[in-house]
C-alpha cells in the first residue's frame, strides 16, 4: 500500500458489558455509511466490516478503497480504518485489514494478560 491512510482508534471501558453495549450502540456512526461486507475475515469479538470501492467525495472520476474494521476485545472497542493510497501497485482487500486488525487484536490481548488494568 503506498501514500495509504490507517487510524486505530482504542477505547477502553470499565466493563466488558460498557464496552460492547458502546459498540453496538456507535456502530451505525462508526460504520460512517459505508455497506457491510460479510465476507470478511473475522478478528477479535463483535467484529463487523465495512466498506469496499466507491468514487471520491471530491472527484467521482477518482475510485477509493476503503475499510472499517469494528470490534471488541473484552473491555477494549477499536475502530480500524485503512483507506488504500492513489498509487498503490495491488489492491486494498478485506484481508490485508484483517491482518492489522489482528495484530491490534493480539497485542490487546498480550497487555491484558501481563493484568493491565488502565
Amino acid at each position: 500500500m503506498t501514500q495509504g491512510t490507517t487510524l486505530d482508534i482504542r477505547t477502553v471501558f470499565p466493563t466488558e458489558g460498557n464496552a460492547h453495549a458502546w459498540h453496538i450502540e456507535a456502530m451505525p456512526y462508526n460504520s460512517e455509511r459505508m455497506p457491510s461486507v460479510t465476507d470478511a475475515p473475522p478478528v477479535g469479538q463483535d467484529c463487523y466490516v465495512f466498506g469496499g470501492t466507491r468514487p471520491s467525495p471530491f472527484a467521482e472520476s477518482m475510485m477509493l478503497t476503503a475499510y472499517y474494521y469494528l470490534f471488541r476485545r473484552d473491555r477494549v472497542a477499536v475502530k480500524l480504518f485503512v483507506m488504500q493510497g492513489l498509487e498503490s501497485a495491488s489492491p486494498l482487500t478485506p484481508a490485508i485489514v484483517a491482518s492489522i486488525a489482528q495484530c491490534i487484536d493480539n497485542r490487546i490481548d498480550a497487555v491484558q494478560r501481563r493484568g493491565y488494568n488502565g
